[in-house]
């Protein structure tokens, strides 16, 4: 009989802890973690069961918050009692860990909006239809320009124009980087060039190769600019005798020169001899999509194909309901109207970096 009633207080006793106690899970890159934890307990208390299991795990990782939802925008506050908090047994939450913390506004390469999440469908090893179609890689065809109008400095833009035209004639390509303004109003970007500067460089037929030590004569620029109140705002290229409105080698200079932090808009123009048989500009927008892949994606994304007025991806893109790894490079320029403008800025120094062209010849 004492033997019984022992037995019986021991299943009873076992059966009132765990009475006492429920079963959470806590989603997370390591997986999905299994913790029992006391329904009268805390949001810490389960963060620290949390902890347990990555510990039981050798994992290096640990949690540093308890959210509801995959993107950490809901999470609990640690003193709250699980009761208070409606945490329930069963439930599915997510555990944020320590080397999730909050990116820079900077953005840095491959660390952009498009950086993997965990999916609340599986760990962090599996996969289904719905991380196939959010981890798709998606370009479309931007119709309309968020550009309400481009203005350039008619002295800046005719002196360009001029050593182009009578000194280079057209026989290798010429780049400038455009400083100016950008005044935005109900996403529709104004857009000034006060003046253009022209980087040390060797003109190619058809190409351009950027001298070394030209990032630091760049700092020199952008810090006068600085001074001004001035930002890049774009580039303008000589084209002599091409087919295509941008190269790859121009997208991937646009890209390097694209400051994510400060530009709201970033213009490509093209000096070229027009259909009427006159030199004039051509301005682009550059799509807002082509620095998000730029800066988001790893180094090397974009390369040269064998085609100019085409790029080839490292990786498979999703293009008018097509994978690819080639795109034409259109996808990512439109067209903007050009109007002449007087700046404030007036210079009477010769032009730098024309040596072997009559460089500082023309004020």
């Amino acid at each position: 009989f004492f033997s019984f009633l022992f037995f019986f207080l021991v299943v009873v006793v076992v059966f009132s802890v765990n009475d006492f106690k429920m079963l959470v899970r806590l989603r997370c890159k390591e997986g999905c973690l299994r913790v029992n934890v006391q329904d009268n307990g805390t949001i810490a208390d389960l963060l620290e069961g949390g902890n347990s299991e990555l510990r039981k795990r050798k994992s290096k990782e640990k949690g540093q918050a308890i959210a509801q939802d995959v993107k950490y925008e809901s999470i609990y506050n640690p003193q709250q009692t699980l009761q208070e908090a409606g945490v329930k047994k069963g439930d599915l939450l997510y555990l944020k860990l320590e080397s999730e913390e909050n990116r820079p506004n900077e953005m840095k390469r491959g660390e952009g909006a498009m950086a993997s999440a965990v999916c609340a469908n599986h760990g962090p090893n599996a996969s289904c239809v719905q991380c196939m179609i959010n981890s798709r890689i998606n370009v479309h065809r931007v119709k309309e320009t968020t550009v309400k109008s481009f203005q350039m400095d008619l002295t800046a833009g005719t002196k360009f124009q001029n050593f182009v035209l009578n000194e280079i004639i057209f026989e290798v390509d010429r780049v400038g980087i455009l400083y100016g303004e950008v005044t935005t109003s109900e996403d529709k970007h104004e857009v000034t060039v006060h003046y253009i500067y022209e980087p040390p460089q060797n003109g190619e037929p058809n190409s351009f190769e950027l001298k070394e030590g030209w990032k630091d004569e760049l700092e020199v620029v952008d810090s006068l600019a600085t001074a001004m109140g001035l930002v890049r705002v774009g580039v303008v290229v000589s084209h002599a005798g091409v087919m295509h409105n941008i190269s790859t080698k121009e997208l991937l200079l646009l890209g390097e020169l694209y400051q994510p932090k400060s530009s709201k808009v970033f213009m490509f123009v093209v000096l070229a001899i027009l259909e009427s048989g006159e030199p004039g500009m051509v301005v682009f927008e550059v799509t807002k999509r082509f620095f998000e892949l730029f800066w988001e994606q790893e180094k090397g994304f974009f390369c040269v194909s064998s085609k100019p007025a085409f790029t080839k991806t490292i990786k498979e893109i999703y293009v008018d309901k097509t994978y690819t790894t080639t795109i034409d490079n259109d996808y990512f320029i439109l067209p903007v109207a050009i109007q002449p403008y007087a700046s404030f800025l007036a210079c009477e120094f010769g032009i730098e970096n024309r040596e072997g062209w009559g460089g500082r010849k023309e004020g």
